[in-house]
């Protein structure tokens, strides 16, 4: 029988909470101090009670889906009567799971390194998304595993993937085309190790709970954050010589300019968000909205007589940057897209062969040159993190916009599916 719990905060992480707690508890309740959110929860059919009638309930746990966890435990605690030892925060909860889903997959392979734990980071088309926002979900696992005493060992190979082709499964792991391995150690030399955990990450990816006011989202505000996901980026996700070689190559191209000049990068996510707005994504600007903000910051910021830098997937917003731009105008020279009509970028061709790999060359190097520039103006995405971690803090300027995310800061509001997976009842997924 699942113990009952109370989730108590409604912020945009209680969403992404319920998807592991709904799984292994019986949520009866909703709580939050501000009983406005009453008409905003995660699964409607599960009631809003106000935080001083929790007390009056049968429950075995309070759950807190909020950062603010030491000062909602106070208050619970000393305002609202309710047992400290019945009050436990998210993200404990996602470390106990966590640590029962790796003993659950743990193999043995044979005597070898039996002093050493490895911990095989599996990704598979669940992943969703492309090769960046897979670098900034394998670096969380990297963080946890390592944590935990584990040896990462990343595993693009055994299952298709945003970089592996049908035919190549079990032939090519994907993450050495451009990656050294975290520790520098091959999925060949564990295939006879003593402990090794067969964790894949996508199939967990819905479960995934943050630390509070520590996420690697968090980076994208806070510069301490972001300096310590900088040096694990840094230790344990670097690039392969022969990758660096062409992003070097490819920088010397287009950053051709004179030295005393510098260069403002710009990146606008177009394409499948706009027309699809993914639930949980971010919302992006509109193009207006974008230019005029940029616009707006080339004035303030004393850019008029430098360069700009323009990485987009959107091959109109690329035509619209160089009309306003002109000859300052620098950008990668890849493929880009223009209509997908109802489909993700990830489901469209571009090349006629070797199609993932490619686009995940185009996808990187666009990024790795956004993030040598000296300022930044972005939309919100997945590309976002890793070329924030690749500038190690050293943009001048910056500006990132802040919008919401599709299904929770708009007029629909999404609910928990019957398996835990977010989706909107008669709502198409997609909103």
């Amino acid at each position: 029988m699942k113990k009952k719990v109370i989730v108590y905060g409604l912020s945009v992480r209680a969403w992404t909470s319920c998807n592991l707690i709904n799984e292994y508890y019986e949520i009866i309740a909703f709580s939050d101090s501000n009983p406005d959110k009453a008409n905003k929860l995660p699964i409607k059919e599960i009631p809003y009670v106000l935080p001083e009638n929790i007390a009056s309930l049968d429950f075995d746990f309070v759950i807190i889906t909020s950062v603010y966890v030491n000062e909602i435990t106070e208050k619970l605690v000393n305002s609202f009567n309710i047992d400290n030892k019945k009050i436990i925060s998210d993200y404990v909860m996602y470390k106990i799971w966590l640590k029962e889903h790796w003993n659950k997959n743990t193999k043995n392979y044979g005597e070898d390194n039996e002093d050493k734990k490895f911990a095989v980071l599996q990704i598979d088309a669940a992943a969703g998304g492309g090769i960046l926002s897979i670098y900034k979900t394998l670096l969380v696992a990297v963080n946890e595993v390592l944590e935990e005493g584990y040896i990462p060992v990343i595993d693009m190979k055994s299952y298709i993937n945003a970089c592996l082709e049908e035919d190549e499964v079990g032939k090519i792991n994907a993450w050495e085309y451009f990656f050294e391995q975290p520790s520098n150690i091959s999925l060949d030399e564990i295939n006879k190790g003593k402990y090794v955990v067969l964790d894949n990450v996508s199939r967990r990816l819905k479960y995934v709970i943050n630390k509070p006011n520590h996420t690697i989202l968090n980076a994208i505000t806070d510069k301490n954050v972001r300096k310590e996901y900088s040096e694990i980026s840094n230790k344990y996700m670097h690039f392969n010589e022969k990758f660096n070689e062409i992003i070097e190559k490819e920088y010397t191209n287009i950053f051709n300019m004179d030295e005393n000049h510098k260069v403002l990068g710009l990146r606008y996510r177009g394409t499948d968000y706009h027309t699809l707005r993914p639930a949980m994504h971010d919302i992006q600007p509109t193009m207006e909205q974008f230019f005029d903000k940029v616009k707006q910051l080339i004035s303030e910021w004393g850019y008029e007589n430098e360069y700009i830098y323009f990485a987009t997937d959107d091959e109109r917003a690329l035509e619209k940057a160089k009309f306003e731009f002109g000859d300052k105008l620098l950008y990668y020279n890849g493929r880009r897209f223009s209509d997908l009509g109802d489909k993700m970028i990830t489901q469209v061709s571009l090349y006629e062969s070797q199609d993932k790999y490619l686009k995940a060359v185009d996808y990187i190097l666009e990024m790795v040159l956004l993030s040598r520039c000296n300022s930044l103006i972005s939309c919100r995405a997945g590309a976002l993190m890793p070329v924030l971690l690749w500038n190690n803090c050293n943009y001048e300027k910056e500006y990132i916009f802040n919008l919401g995310v599709y299904g929770i800061d708009e007029e629909y509001l999404c609910e928990l599916g019957d398996h835990g997976i977010i989706d909107f009842g008669e709502k198409p997924r997609f909103l």
